[in-house]
């Protein structure tokens, strides 16, 4: 499927509400189009992905704590947290609004390379997820990521532990869930997240899992519509601010509005 316009876009996914029944979708966008951008967490991306995730952890928990008006509860809240501020772990983002997951296809388009792509927007049905792997497939809700299923199954462990084999009765796939709500951009982008697994060997795609058809989808935005889909959404109040609440995006809205 291909969009031209917001209206277009907002039309498609209707659409799929109809015609298959769906509870909920989840939304993502990427301003490029390309293999290299798989929909896999950061850590997945890294050379060194096996076994690095829990040093990664213990370093950003040693000195991070001067930062911090608070010191977060959980493990979960650090990874939250972790993920907040750029460091690589196993959470994939999503929103729950569709008119966001747009603007983030589009907005971030500054360079001749990212304008010589086209962006698309990577729909999810969560629960469909959760389904097709027997997760929690008799849950009314995604599930939080504090239930002790998902501690039982996700939980971070030591290198040692992994490099002895893979613990025994942990789930191989990713699932959708909810966390921690620990930072106004998370609220303000309406985030959700897909959980993978601990790092241990290659891990697989959501694109290229098996049945993804089941439960996932895809948008095109060409790059000759990219800029009238940025306008169309700044008319509809998609701007900066909404995106990352912040002086800094407060002063770039007054300056395109300068012209």
């Amino acid at each position: 499927m291909e969009a031209k316009s917001v209206s277009e876009y907002l039309t498609y996914i209707n659409t799929l509400f109809e015609t298959e029944s769906i509870e909920k979708l989840w939304y993502r966008g990427q301003g490029k189009l390309n293999v290299r951008y798989k929909l896999l967490p950061s850590i997945y991306r890294s050379s060194t992905t096996n076994n690095v995730e829990y040093d990664l952890f213990q370093r950003f928990k040693a000195k991070a704590v001067p930062f911090l008006k608070y010191k977060p509860a959980t493990e979960w809240d650090w990874l939250f947290l972790m993920q907040h501020y750029g460091v690589p772990t196993r959470l994939l983002d999503w929103t729950e609004d569709a008119l966001i997951a747009l603007a983030f296809a589009v907005e971030k388009r500054k360079t001749e390379d990212a304008n010589e792509e086209d962006a698309c927007v990577w729909i999810l049905n969560p629960f469909k997820l959760n389904q097709q792997f027997n997760a929690f497939e008799d849950y009314q809700f995604i599930p939080n990521i504090e239930e002790q299923l998902i501690v039982d199954n996700f939980k971070m462990l030591p290198a040692r532990e992994m490099t002895i084999g893979r613990p025994m009765h942990r789930l191989e796939h990713p699932i959708a869930v909810i966390g921690s709500m620990n930072s106004d951009r998370i609220i303000a982008q309406k985030g959700v997240f897909t959980l993978f697994p601990q790092p241990f060997n290659n891990v697989t795609s959501l694109e290229e899992s098996k049945n993804n058809e089941e439960f996932l989808y895809k948008i095109v935005i060409k790059k000759e519509h990219i800029d009238i889909i940025k306008q169309e959404l700044i008319r509809f109040g998609i701007t900066e601010n909404s995106l990352y609440p912040s002086m800094d995006s407060i002063a770039l809205e007054i300056n395109r509005d300068l012209g």
